[in-house]
This record gives C-alpha cells, sequence and structure tokens, in this order.
C-alpha cells in the first residue's frame, strides 16, 4: 500500500499587495488616530519630532533579514518584499512612533510667542542698557 505523497516544493514569493497605491492612511493607536504617510518604495514614512515633515532617508526598515539581496544597504528588507503582516506591523509601528513624536515636540519644542519674547528682550535691554529707554 502506498502512502500519500508529498511535493517539498516552495512556491516562488508571491508579495503583498496590502496598501498598494495608499499615500497616507489613518491608524488608531490607544484611541487617537494618526495619519501615517505611505511611501510605495519605502513603506509607512515616520515623522520628525514636533510633527515635521520627514527627510528624503526617513523610512521604516525591517532589520537582518536572512535574503540580504534584498537590503537598500544589505541589511534590510525593502517595502515591495515585505509580506501582509510585516507590512500591517510596519503601519502600527510607524503611527505609534509619530504619535509619539509629536506628543515629544509639544513639550519639547513650546509654541513660540512672539509678543511675550518682544517684551522679555525689552526687559533684558533696559536691565542692561537702561539708557537706551529714556
Amino acid at each position: 500500500m502506498a502512502g500519500p505523497s508529498f511535493s517539498w516544493e516552495v512556491p516562488p514569493f508571491q508579495r503583498s499587495t496590502l496598501y498598494d497605491g495608499m499615500t497616507s492612511m489613518t491608524v488608531d493607536v490607544d484611541g487617537t488616530p494618526v495619519e501615517v504617510m505611505i511611501d510605495p518604495e519605502r513603506g509607512p514614512v515616520p515623522i520628525k519630532v514636533g510633527g515635521d515633515a520627514p527627510g528624503p532617508n526617513d523610512c521604516f526598515r525591517n532589520p537582518l533579514m536572512t535574503d540580504m539581496d534584498n537590503g537598500w544597504d544589505n541589511m534590510h528588507k525593502r517595502w515591495p518584499n515585505f509580506t501582509a503582516t510585516e507590512r500591517k506591523v510596519a503601519l502600527y509601528q510607524v503611527a505609534k512612533m509619530n504619535k509619539q513624536r509629536k506628543e515629544l515636540g509639544r513639550s519639547y519644542w513650546p509654541v513660540w510667542d512672539e509678543e511675550a519674547d518682544a517684551k522679555h528682550t525689552e526687559k533684558l535691554l533696559k536691565e542692561i542698557q537702561p539708557d537706551l529707554f529714556k
């Protein structure tokens, strides 16, 4: 009696099309909607602290893959080769980073108050050079 036959052939990689064609997506992070930009070649784009726009090298990287031919610097997997799960995780991780960076920016970079700054400068000048204000 012959047993079942198995094929050990591995099918060729089928790239995920999840988020293809999307330039941004809103992700819920702890009840807060966070918008994440998506670059078609680099994937989710983290913002800078304070919410500033990202630079040309700001992108999410999935490190140390076994197939080193896929990486920008031979250490990272490229967005087009991410699996659907990797894409979901990357999008959520960048959303969390963006939320934290916006919140940190509010406390780290206070809003500049031009009028208060002018009054403070005038006060300091009066102390340093009182003759200017007679």
